[in-house]
This record gives structure tokens, sequence and C-alpha cells, in this order.
């Protein structure tokens, strides 16, 4: 928090305030959890010395492909550029329940590395085979096997001399059936700078500044950017976006009329503090991210609205109308 608060007030120029408009400051933490499911992934070390990863996850938008790649080139001890995901076939990758909740870095990444993990074990043994040497004493670290700090093999090398198809396989499940698995949690924490129109009702956000504990940024810049999203996605959500009836009429089903959020209502400082002590479950100490980073925004939003001019929202969205509405009533 104390992080959180010198970013803020670094960046949160008062001029950006305009004629009419008060000002005020909240803040807001969040648990997200969910539930786990088993997750299964397969690797396969090819004849060209590469490697491909059969894990069920597709890319939806949320760096699912990078990271797992990241994930089996370290655990292997190879370069990223030896990796390929392979294509997302039921028939041929191994089961698993689906991409969604925060649980790709921490559930599929955990099999995917036990998978790495045992296929380099295949593979020490092999070049231990092949060069009469102990496979405890042998090492694997960007594409060289090693004894005692001496080369004594490539995987170019390994790929032409052995026979047959070495794979590693990895599974990674839920500890119990019948509790939550707090493995995944998300714990996050945002503070809004809000600027609200006295006359009209209409709220502004200057600055937004999350904070989220991740364990282990996987890829930083992905990090970030997911987080952001999750805020805009809060954004439209907290002060925008509402579906219309008339009766069982939706009177707003295109995207002309539904009121998303645009660059233009874009905070003039939108910031992320991402929080790694690699303490997560998941691989090299991470964690989920990103679906944790919208939940502050609403509650976040409402007390920076009550500080500026002393209303308690109840109801999303925040729009113009329901705060005047709540200003003139007296909150």
């Amino acid at each position: 928090m104390e992080l959180l608060e010198k970013t803020r007030q670094a960046r949160t120029p008062e001029s950006l305030a305009r004629p009419g408009e008060k000002i005020g400051t909240g803040v807001a933490c969040a648990i997200k959890d969910l539930s786990t499911t088993q997750y299964n992934a397969r690797i396969v070390f090819e004849d060209d010395a590469t490697f491909t990863v059969h894990a069920n996850a597709p890319e939806i938008g949320g760096g699912a492909m990078t990271v797992l790649a990241q994930t089996a080139a370290e655990a292997l001890g190879v370069g990223i550029e030896r990796i390929t995901i392979a294509p997302y076939d039921t028939s041929t990758t191994p089961g698993a329940s689906g991409v969604y909740g925060s649980r790709i870095t921490v559930l599929m990444g955990n099999a995917v590395k036990r998978a790495s993990e045992e296929l380099r074990e295949l593979m020490l043994q092999q070049a231990a085979a092949l060069t009469d040497r102990d496979v405890q004493d042998l090492s694997l670290d960007d594409g060289v096997f090693s004894g005692n700090g001496d080369p004594v093999m490539t995987l170019d090398e390994l790929a032409d001399r052995i026979t047959g198809t070495l794979v590693g396989r990895g599974m990674d499940k839920a500890l119990t059936r019948d509790r939550i698995d707090i493995r995944t949690w998300e714990i996050n924490a945002g503070i809004a700078v809000m600027a609200v129109d006295s006359e009209t009702g209409r709220a502004r956000c200057l600055t937004y500044v999350s904070s989220a504990d991740i364990g282990q940024a996987m890829h930083p810049l992905r990090c970030e950017g997911q987080e952001q999203g999750s805020i805009m996605f809060g954004m439209g959500n907290t002060l925008t976006e509402e579906q219309v009836f008339d009766g069982a009429l939706l009177l707003n089903p295109s995207a002309i009329d539904y009121a998303l959020p645009r660059f233009k209502n874009l905070p003039a400082v939108l910031d992320s503090v991402l929080i790694e002590n690699r303490d997560g479950p998941g691989p090299f100490g991470s964690k989920g991210m990103a679906e944790g980073g919208l939940a502050p925004v609403a509650p976040a939003i409402a007390a920076a609205l009550r500080e500026a001019v002393g209303i308690v929202v109840h109801d999303l969205p925040m729009s113009p109308e329901r705060v005047y509405r709540l200003m003139e009533s007296g909150g």
C-alpha cells in the first residue's frame, strides 16, 4: 500500500481537475478464488533436436503459448527457439478443462514443467548411457550436456544417436474435491483518484494505480498488459456499461448503443505495481493473475466518489444521472 500511495502522489497533478469538479481518492483490496481441475501435458523430443509441447490450453489473448514455451525451455535447459507448441486438438493433446479463471500459468504451467522435468531426466539417462558416464554427473544447459563442467554431447548429437521417441508427461490437479484450492487465489489492490462534476454528476477517473501479488512475472510486459486490460474492463463495468431492457427486449444490443470504454476514457495516469516474491504455487513461484485486477475497481471508485461529494453508491454503473440523483438526495 505504501508503494501504491507513493506512485499515486508522484503522478497525480491537481491541474487535471476541471472547474466545478471535486476530487476524491478511494482504495480497495480484493481476493479472488477459483475452482481447480486436472490439467495434463506431454512434451516430445523430436528428431531435429527440438521439442513439441502438447498442452490443451488454446491462446485467447492471455499469453498462454508464450508462458508454456518459456516454462518448457527453462525446465529443460534449452533455448526457447527449440520449443514448439502443438496445435490444439483434443484428439492428440492430453485432456484439460479449458482456458479460464486465470489458471493456465499455474495449473497447465505446472503440468508442462513436470513433463519437461521428466523428459530432461530421460535425456540425461540416454546421454549418460551413450557417453559411459553416471547420470548424476551430467547436466544440461543451453542445449549442451556437460560432465563435471566439460561438454560431452550436444542435443543435436543426442537426437542423431538415440532410437525411439523420448516423451515426458506431467499433470496438475486440484488438491481436494470438497474445499477451495487456495493455490490459485489472486490478491489485488487499487487506488482511484476521481473528479466529479458537482453540477452534472459526471465522474472521471484521473488516476488509477493497481497492485497485484503475482509471485513471479513470467513475462513482465504481458503481465502489465493483462492487469491494465482488467482495469479497463472494470472501468466500463463501473462507469458506463449497462443493459437496458423494455420488458424482455434488450434496447442496446449493439456496440454502438452499449457504452464500452474507449481510449478517451483512459485515466490520465494508469499504472500497475507487480509484487514478486516467488512464493506462488505455479512454475518458478508464479501465481495466476489478471482477472483479479478487475475486482477492486468499482469499490475504489465508489470510495473516491464518497470522499469527493459525500455519496454512497450501491448500484452500477455510476452514471452521471445516478451520481447526480444521489447528490441531490444527500447520498
